[in-house]
């Protein structure tokens, strides 16, 4: 492959691929919003989304590293790029370098040449200099399989009820006792407090520090894709009692919190119903692509979340979480990253002084934990010629399902044939990684 520090680099005698500058911001922003959202008019959500990154609004993204650009040679237009936004992430606090792969698109004439899977092989590479410790995606079903990424992460998951009918209504005597104050820079604490609290719910998360705060409440265009409207729920004392975020529009016919979080003035069941009569209320004054009027509201806020004990029958209709395309370059390096939590739930267990060697066979080649007095001492990667002579097994890339805790071994051995275990191996692992649900709300 063709080094990236060679670009702009010639693929064929029609085209030409090379980095982003900033001056490409127009033009890219209409080829994304065409490519992406040619259905919908009057819609430029991609687009300001695309000018954000481009223009330099989310400092730690520069388009000269992390956006890419194939084009034809003679007259410049654009008929394939994609891009990745860096970030950190948590596995059980431990923070991670993530690069997220995003806006990835090529014109429907030039589909079907390989102009994607080159694009990627260039974010690889630059990953592996960089120290890039896992790539994270959202995507169509199947396609990003085929450059290496598994489904392995939970994403989105939310739960709605009808508007009016399903809302719980104020009693003619009562009043509002919870407020919505459109949040300012000066909220970014707050918010970044509350959200680090919430995290410990979530296996998986996405690490902001105090400006990367700011850019979500004020940096980004009013119509970006991404953007998030961030309100600070005030109680009748006027004390800051949590937040909430919602999205700029409906999604189809139902407007949505994708944020809420509380702190200990405020409980869920008090302040839940105030939330759902707010969202009616705003959501009937937002757009939606295409036109439709607000008949639903809800939270979108993962798998589980304690929102959704609290106005479980205003909330019936449940829609499951999809899943965040997951590649991890090198499994073992990661694993030793993490180990630290691994041995913590080890210690936690009726393995916590097991002495025991695991192979865990991916059939092309393996893995092998070392554990010693309940202590993992080494991980190493190796090729195990006899798959059968191994531990367990899993078809390749499946593992991260498990080590993401998105699924346990008994599902994975039910959806797998040829993921198996022998005796008290299935037993360590889930010891190891646990199930657990995971919200992450990314930087992009």
């Amino acid at each position: 492959m063709e080094s990236p520090s060679n670009f702009p680099h010639q693929i064929n005698e029609q085209l030409q691929i090379r980095f982003a500058v900033p001056e490409d911001a127009e033009a890219l922003g209409m080829f994304n919003q065409r490519i992406h959202e040619e259905d919908s008019e009057n819609d430029i959500r991609l687009f300001a989304w695309t000018k954000d990154l481009l223009t330099g609004k989310y400092p730690k993204f520069n388009p000269q590293k992390h956006c890419t650009i194939v084009e034809e040679i003679k007259t410049k237009k654009i008929v394939s790029s994609m891009l990745v936004i860096p970030q950190t992430w948590s596995y059980a606090g431990i923070p991670f370098r993530v690069d997220r792969p995003e806006l990835v698109g090529t014109l429907p004439e030039y589909r079907n040449k390989g102009l994607i899977r080159k694009q990627f092989e260039i974010f690889h590479q630059l990953g592996e200099q960089n120290g890039t410790q896992l790539l994270s995606i959202t995507g169509i079903p199947y396609y990003y399989r085929i450059f290496g990424y598994e489904m392995a992460v939970n994403l989105g998951g939310s739960r709605k009820g009808m508007a009016p009918q399903q809302i719980p209504s104020l009693k003619n005597d009562q009043k509002e006792t919870f407020f919505f104050v459109p949040a300012t820079n000066e909220d970014a604490g707050l918010i970044k407090h509350l959200t680090q609290a919430a995290n410990q719910r979530s296996l998986i998360s996405c690490v902001r520090d105090n400006n990367d705060w700011i850019y979500e409440i004020s940096g980004k265009h009013d119509q970006n894709i991404n953007r998030t409207i961030f309100y600070v729920i005030k109680n009748e004392k006027n004390q800051s009692v949590g937040f909430i975020g919602t999205y700029i529009n409906l999604s189809g016919s139902t407007f949505f919190a994708n944020l809420f979080e509380l702190n200990d003035l405020a409980s869920w069941e008090d302040v839940s119903p105030a939330v759902l009569r707010f969202l009616w209320k705003t959501g009937q004054t937002k757009p939606a692509y295409p036109p439709q009027k607000c008949d639903s509201v809800g939270f979108a806020l993962g798998a589980e979340h304690p929102a959704y004990t609290a106005v479980k029958t205003n909330l019936p209709i449940v829609q499951p979480p999809y899943a965040w395309y997951i590649r991890v370059p090198h499994i073992a390096e990661f694993l030793k990253h993490i180990k630290n939590i691994l041995n913590n739930n080890l210690e936690n267990s009726p393995f916590f002084n097991i002495n025991r060697e695991l192979t865990i066979s991916f059939y092309r080649y393996s893995l092998k934990f070392e554990i010693k007095q309940g202590k993992i001492v080494n991980i190493e990667e190796l090729e195990l010629p006899v798959w059968e002579k191994a531990d367990a097994a899993f078809p390749p890339l499946v593992f991260l399902q498990l080590i993401f805790g998105y699924r346990n071994c008994t599902e994975l051995k039910y959806a797998f044939p040829d993921c198996w275990f022998k005796s008290g191996c299935s037993e360590i692992l889930d010891i190891l990684f646990p199930k657990k649900a995971s919200d992450i709300y990314g930087l992009c």
